[in-house]
């Protein structure tokens, strides 16, 4: 098992503190990117796991929070920032071991235990609440959303059948445990560490009649707003009406032209200028911006005659901006031939 050590903050902990959060940042975010971790992008002048500590840090029942990773090159700002944060702990082998680092360094007399994934950064202060409210009379809380995909089951043999929708339901985090109980499982589970999706399932494994209760998750924005829309010159006419039970958009077409769907509450980036020179096959691409609003990064993709849509980079946005912003990316991987080059807006 690799050894576990802390950096300790500049404010003492406290021994009457009931209630810490582990912030977990170990993983390597490759489903986002290669080259860098998502939770070390800066979006709107912080970086994104600097959003949890936010919510946290914010929250009166939260005495001591706990940031679990390898990739804080600052720490000593991190505590200036945040005087909840007591101790910036290296991440495990696998994540349950990065929980088990951060669980090491919580005081003795911490009650109960946040466990958050730090590439989460939007849940919200008041679905925390409701977690700390029921963790009184249970062993565990976690949010839950429910899954309205049609999922199937998969056997041995090959065979597909269909698995009921109203038993299934996505997990979220932050989730919120007694600490002495999840320091048990761990000590009894810890040899199998990695067979565990979250510490959930260790709980249960450890102790097949915990009592565990759930909240309704939650997520930024909502399912029902999504829309279909069709140009109409000189503007965009809404088609559908949205049911977010079955995720279906419907609609009725009497001509064909662009569509797209999309928040109605997103709104554009404006653009002001777009040029794109090529010199040595080496394309370079400038744009200009007059506002943009929640605008996260421009996606840059290229295709050619007989290829599919490909990712080849990606410029992070400005945000929220009113003023002119200059974006600039570079491919130099391109052969000769013609070429279409996409950068949508992400948000």
């Amino acid at each position: 098992m690799q050894a576990r050590f802390c950096l300790p903050g500049i404010l003492p902990m406290q021994k009457a503190n009931k209630t810490a959060a582990i912030i977990v940042a170990a993983g390597q975010g490759k489903r986002y990117s290669d080259s860098v971790s998502k939770i070390l992008i800066e979006f709107r002048g912080k970086k994104v796991f600097e959003y949890s500590l936010d919510t946290f840090q914010s929250l009166s029942f939260i005495s001591q929070i706990i940031l679990v990773g390898n990739a804080f090159t600052d720490p000593k700002l991190l505590y200036d920032r945040y005087p909840k944060l007591t101790h910036i702990v290296r991440g495990g082998e696998c994540r349950q071991q990065s929980v088990l680092n951060g669980l090491s360094c919580t005081d003795d007399s911490t009650a109960f235990v946040f466990i958050h994934d730090a590439a989460r950064p939007l849940f919200t202060s008041k679905m925390t609440k409701d977690m700390y409210e029921e963790i009184q009379c249970c062993d565990c809380v976690i949010p839950l959303l429910p899954i309205y995909d049609a999922v199937k089951e998969k056997t041995d043999s090959n065979r597909i059948s269909p698995v009921p929708g109203k038993s299934l339901f996505r997990t979220q985090t932050p989730q919120l445990y007694h600490r002495d109980m999840l320091m048990k499982a761990f000590q009894e589970k810890g040899e199998e560490l990695e067979k565990y999706r979250d510490e959930m399932e260790m709980i249960k494994a450890y102790q097949p009649e915990a009592v565990i209760k759930y909240v309704d998750g939650d997520i930024t924005g909502n399912e029902n707003n999504i829309y279909l829309q069709k140009y109409d010159n000189p503007t965009w006419a809404t088609l559908t009406i949205t049911n977010a039970a079955t995720n279906e958009l419907t609609g009725t077409v009497t001509n064909f032209s662009d569509f797209w769907g999309a928040d109605l509450n997103a709104a554009p980036v404006e653009l002001s200028a777009l040029n794109a020179s090529v010199k040595n096959n080496i394309v370079q691409l400038n744009w200009k911006t007059i506002s943009e609003t929640n605008s996260l990064m421009f996606d840059i993709q290229r295709k050619s005659a007989n290829s599919e849509w490909s990712k080849i980079g990606e410029v992070i946005a400005a945000g929220n901006s009113n003023s002119p912003k200059e974006y600039l990316f570079t491919d130099r991987k391109i052969t000769s031939g013609k070429f279409l080059i996409n950068y949508p807006g992400i948000d």
